[in-house]
């Protein structure tokens, strides 16, 4: 049984988070970008959603934060599989 995830639900919807590969125990979201799983539920239900053909995933936006996700095995509706979740700097886009 893998356990380099943890799944969280949320209003019906079920979430897969990845922990970070050199420290252990903590979300990648946050070793890398100091987000949390909650930063990514809100992306998620409160976000501007748009579909990245060339990447072949969803990409999120709330103000200045952005999630890039998918559907897990590409069924919609199944468990959210959070790719990576950021804050764009002023200027950066």
């Amino acid at each position: 049984m893998r356990t380099d995830f943890v799944e969280i639900e949320v209003n019906g919807q079920r979430f897969r988070l990845y922990f970070d590969r050199v420290q252990s125990g903590v979300l990648h979201i946050h070793s890398r970008h100091g987000m949390t799983a909650e930063d990514a539920v809100a992306l998620f239900f409160e976000g501007e959603r748009d579909w990245n053909e060339q990447r072949r995933r969803f990409e999120s936006r709330l103000g200045q934060r952005r999630m890039f996700w998918a559907w897990l095995h590409g069924q919609e509706g199944s468990t959210v599989i959070v790719l990576s979740c950021f804050e764009v700097q002023e200027g950066t886009e």
